[in-house]
């Protein structure tokens, strides 16, 4: 590497700044976050949160810079299973305020609230080797399944005394797992949650939900926003499954399976409207082209070893995987990118092909 430096504690997320590409933005999994200037080449980050900044009780599951143009501030948001999505202010310091904290939402028809350790109602499977074990791998201990439910710490508040009759009761925060902003409304953001939940939030609410979607039975590890369709999403989670959403639509558009892993991780191709790729915690890094087929990926790799995370170049025909070994492995793709489509070309294959297969799924339905 051209510089390394140590932490005090795990890292379990980062991001550089649009505006700054020097400025590094680190989420710790002791809960702090820390900025560093790679450009000085110094083992002390600039700044770092503590308990008296506004620094989670929780490990930091996601950090990104939100870049709101040249007239604006670069803002710093964070996400924790503390419950908190958090913006960081750089500017005086490192300021916070609290963007949102994750109140639960009971299932409806049910009156109850979700629990992440239900399984998938095709759940047989002992939860040995391979990360075969879903949502039941639990929250809060050792996981085999390999997802990020098997590091985290349970919520403070979540439960207090246990079986022997002592005093029992849940918190009415829900932990943070993934987010992601809007492009059409920097306003607007969608946050993933351990109970299966996403919600559709803005900053300019800070104590209800703008929409809420009963979207997994597991903790969802990963959203993202399509980057061709600007109101539409998909979402990953421990339950084994991808699904793609539209604002306004409660139901998923589609749903992707093609094994008994949990899916840490999902990702839209910059260059092409139908492309995704995913990571699980079976080794299987998948490239699903949903314009080719729904029902299983158009290119799979096994790894060997647990992935956690895959990113898209976004200007060359290359993905790149991390896996739990700390091994980052880079990937040349095939007839996969369409980068001299037009904009409205991609948006229009993309609406043709949603259009057709929810047909196929759910005969009636409106896209």
């Amino acid at each position: 590497p051209l510089w390394w430096f140590e932490t005090l504690s795990g890292v379990t997320a980062l991001d550089f700044s649009t505006s700054a590409p020097n400025i590094l933005a680190l989420g710790l999994y002791s809960g702090a976050v820390a900025v560093y200037d790679v450009k000085q080449r110094q083992g002390t980050p600039s700044m770092e949160s503590d308990a008296a900044s506004g620094k989670h009780s929780d490990p930091v599951w996601k950090v990104k810079w939100i870049d709101r143009g040249p007239e604006h501030d670069e803002p710093l948001v964070s996400i924790s299973t503390d419950g908190r999505v958090t913006q960081w202010s750089i500017a005086k310091g490192l300021e916070y305020t609290d963007l949102m904290k994750l109140k639960r939402v009971p299932r409806k028809n049910t009156g109850a609230l979700p629990s992440i350790l239900t399984g998938p109602p095709s759940s047989t499977l002992n939860n040995t080797g391979g990360g075969g074990g879903g949502p039941n791998s639990g929250a809060g201990g050792t996981t085999s399944g390999g997802g990020k439910a098997g590091a985290k710490q349970p919520n403070p508040g979540t439960q207090k005394g246990g079986s022997d009759g002592g005093e029992a009761f849940i918190s009415r925060l829900t932990s943070g797992m993934a987010f992601d902003f809007s492009a059409r409304d920097e306003r607007v953001y969608i946050v993933g949650t351990e109970d299966g939940w996403v919600h559709r939030c803005s900053t300019s609410y800070n104590e209800q939900y703008l929409e809420s979607y009963a979207a997994h039975m597991g903790p969802v590890y990963s959203l993202q926003w399509s980057p061709f369709r600007k109101d539409m999403f998909i979402s990953c989670s421990a339950d084994w499954t991808l699904k793609m959403w539209q604002e306004g639509r409660e139901q998923p558009l589609l749903t992707f399976q093609s094994c008994t892993h949990e899916v840490n991780d999902v990702q839209w191709c910059p260059t092409n409207s139908t492309v995704f790729g995913s990571a699980t915690s079976g080794g299987r890094l998948e490239i699903w082209d949903f314009d080719l087929s729904t029902v299983k990926p158009v290119v799979t790799h096994k790894a060997g070893v647990k992935l956690s995370c895959l990113l898209f170049s976004p200007t060359c025909p290359v993905v790149v995987c991390g896996s739990e070994s700390g091994q980052v492995s880079v990937f040349r793709l095939f007839n996969v990118d369409r980068e001299y489509d037009l904009p409205e070309d991609q948006l229009s294959r993309l609406e043709e092909v949603i259009r057709t297969n929810v047909m196929k799924a759910q005969p009636g339905a409106a896209v």
